[in-house]
């Protein structure tokens, strides 16, 4: 299934396979197994950009800057939370093997683009073979073909009328701009859940029931609440591996909301390498916040969800647009024309 993406690349699965095995099986020191396994996506995802902003010149002729191995870093981040889990005696490593730890990883209905899956969540169920019914091929036929009409006959759609708008915006008056500025919300999310949901029925004809991994997200009260409903598997990964690591809620007011700041600010990171995926995350943070100190989630009402969207779809233009001197002219456009309505 990956290696007719790319050939060449199944040696990087290789490589996370026999190297989280090991892991797991040896008393490797956890700061160690998790650099090691960080390793390949620094280096594909990150070593140009990383260069570059840093000015390292003597490293550029070492760079990577083909295309990115397919679904690295949902790998990379599946194989951190086995090692994680097994040093903290979640899960037992004594039921462990080479090829039910490589199945675990390598599980295709959720290789590419999630959900991210814990060892207790997946692995119990790879050990009992695998049992055909009609009730979940029929379901999970149907919940696939959801996703590929989400996927396909949706998003893909809207993208091909909004990307030229992101790519040269002031080619386009302010209405087309309004227009993208509400079809890229839907787009991101009818993509990714589409994705999910193919995931999802695939397994399910398997016999295996996966987490859900949205919620009805465009429909919270707050941005706080908008994260545990949107790419919930993912939240929950920077909420135990990073968030709580670095302390979490249970120290001062001010390090929570730096813990908070930077866990955000990773997660943007993730997305992409690219200036604007970080401060979309920072954005992120900072919102979420500014909800804690004043209180603004407990607020529930058909207004807060307006607002709440409206600060959604402003923080996904910064996340779409990747080009600074581009997402100048598309806000200034766009609200610029806004304001003289009412001028």
């Amino acid at each position: 299934f990956y290696s007719f993406w790319n050939l060449y690349f199944v040696l990087l699965i290789l490589y996370f396979c026999f190297l989280t095995f090991f892991l797991i099986k040896k008393n490797v020191k956890l700061s160690l197994g998790v650099f090691l396994l960080l390793l390949p996506l620094i280096y594909f995802k990150y070593s140009d950009f990383i260069t570059n902003a840093f000015g390292i010149k003597i490293f550029s002729n070492f760079v990577y800057k083909g295309e990115i191995p397919l679904a690295i870093s949902f790998i990379t981040f599946t194989a951190i939370a086995s090692i994680i889990d097994v040093k903290n005696k979640i899960f037992d490593k004594q039921i462990i093997g080479f090829f039910s730890i490589t199945e675990f990883i390598l599980f295709f209905p959720q290789l590419i683009a999630g959900p991210i899956l814990r060892l207790n969540e997946l692995f119990p169920k790879l050990q009992n073979k695998i049992f055909f019914s009609k009730d979940n091929i029929k379901f999970g036929l149907i919940l696939f073909l959801i996703g590929f009409s989400k996927k396909v006959f949706v998003a893909d759609n809207i993208a091909e009328i909004i990307d030229p708008i992101f790519l040269n915006p002031n080619d386009f008056s302010s209405e087309y701009l309004f227009r993208s500025f509400l079809l890229f919300p839907l787009q991101i999310y009818f993509d990714f859940s589409g994705y999910i949901d193919m995931a999802l029925g695939a397994s399910i004809i398997l016999g295996i029931e996966l987490p859900i991994n949205f919620n009805k997200p465009y429909l919270t009260y707050s941005l706080t609440e908008f994260w545990r409903n949107w790419h919930m598997t993912l939240s929950r990964w920077f909420k135990d591996y990073v968030y709580i690591p670095l302390g979490g809620s249970k120290s001062s007011k001010i390090k929570t909301y730096r813990n908070l700041i930077i866990t955000m600010s990773i997660a943007g990171l993730w997305h992409g390498a690219s200036l604007n995926f970080i401060v979309w995350g920072f954005l992120n943070g900072l919102i979420l916040c500014i909800e804690k100190i004043f209180g603004f989630y407990k607020n529930k009402s058909a207004l807060r969800i307006f607002l709440n969207c409206f600060i959604i779809f402003n923080l996904w233009i910064v996340f779409r647009i990747t080009e600074m001197n581009k997402f100048i002219q598309y806000f200034s456009k766009l609200y610029g024309s806004i304001l003289e309505l009412f001028s």
